[in-house]
């Protein structure tokens, strides 16, 4: 009976270890127990290196809105682009690798105390992660330039969502700038081919 119990006791740990090898990573950590939450194509598009394909609708806002969101190279306004997302989990952090047409835009996702921290340029971005009708959603919680809080009320209003129509992958993003308006918004469905 000892050597069997020794045995049992090594499986499991080997098998708890596997466990966390394959989870152990940040976008995982972020959500717990929620991403057995979220639907099998947004679970999927979220572990180890993965690539997604397909077509999104882009607009933007006018004015200083679009003049801002071409100078931080956002992509232009279009009815239908061939969209791409390349993308790797590792524990630390998340990589999303986004090409629409022929422009692509690249964000850094680091886990610091539970949440995401995004960085654009000079912007540090501090997502939570939520899961609420089978969709998972980025709630922005703070906002720092050059590494200065940004007040609520000067900071962007975010809109961003994942979820799976028809088997596919679905998502939307819109970035709003007070006393500017829309910035960006993109949406579509992608297939997850890797």
């Amino acid at each position: 009976l000892g050597p069997h119990r020794h045995a049992a006791g090594r499986l499991q740990r080997a098998g708890d270890m596997s466990a966390r090898g394959t989870e152990a990573n940040a976008f995982k950590i972020c959500l717990g127990a929620e991403f057995d939450q979220l639907p099998a194509t947004v679970q999927r598009a979220h572990a180890g290196k993965i690539r997604l394909t397909g077509y999104a609708r882009v607009s933007r806002g006018g004015g200083v809105a679009s003049a801002l969101a071409t100078f931080m190279r956002l992509p232009a306004a279009t009815e239908r682009v061939a969209m791409s997302v390349e993308g790797e989990h590792l524990p630390d952090r998340m990589i999303w690798n986004r090409r629409f047409g022929e422009r692509r835009f690249e964000s850094c996702f680091k886990l610091r105390r539970g949440r995401l921290i995004e960085s654009l340029g000079p912007f540090r971005l501090q997502l939570r992660l939520d899961v609420r009708d089978h969709r998972l959603r980025y709630m922005l919680e703070h906002v720092t330039l050059f590494g200065v809080p940004v007040p609520r009320a000067l900071a962007p209003q975010l809109e961003a969502w994942e979820g799976e129509r028809d088997g596919r992958y679905d998502f939307a993003v819109e970035v709003r700038l007070p006393l500017i308006g829309r910035l960006v918004r993109y949406e579509g469905l992608l297939d997850l081919v890797a």
